[in-house]
């Protein structure tokens, strides 16, 4: 046996393993261009680069998201849609843009999502 090859055959090279890890079932995958589209909308909106991803600007999409329409009493987007947005924009940085985004990049963004979710729970029940 030639040096990586196993017994199945020839080791996969580790950007194939990438590739096939990342592309993940065809909704997931709909769902993350979806959410894409919206990230280039919100950034184009303030004159961001779309590639630029850093924690501040995921927090404004979570505020750009919750209250887009403006014209309704509470969030605009689902709270779980939003979430799944952060998600889909973190991992399209990742994978189709080769950004090195930390782990916890949208780790505040998401606090801020869940603080606004209470207040919408608490309004509902007082």
């Amino acid at each position: 046996m030639a040096a990586g090859d196993t017994v199945l055959g020839t080791r996969p090279s580790r950007s194939q393993v990438l590739g096939a890890r990342s592309a993940g079932p065809k909704n997931t995958t709909d769902g993350y261009a979806v959410d894409w589209k919206d990230w280039e909308r919100f950034t184009a909106l303030l004159g961001l680069p779309v590639t630029a991803i850093p924690p501040s600007s995921l927090t404004a999409f979570v505020e750009w998201l919750w209250f887009e329409l403006g014209w309704k009493k509470g969030p605009s987007t689902a709270p779980s849609t939003i979430d799944r947005r952060l998600s889909g924009v973190v991992v399209t940085g990742r994978t189709d843009h080769k950004r090195q985004l930390d782990k916890t990049v949208a780790a505040h963004a998401r606090r801020i999502l869940k603080v606004k979710v209470k207040k919408m729970d608490r309004r509902r029940l007082g």
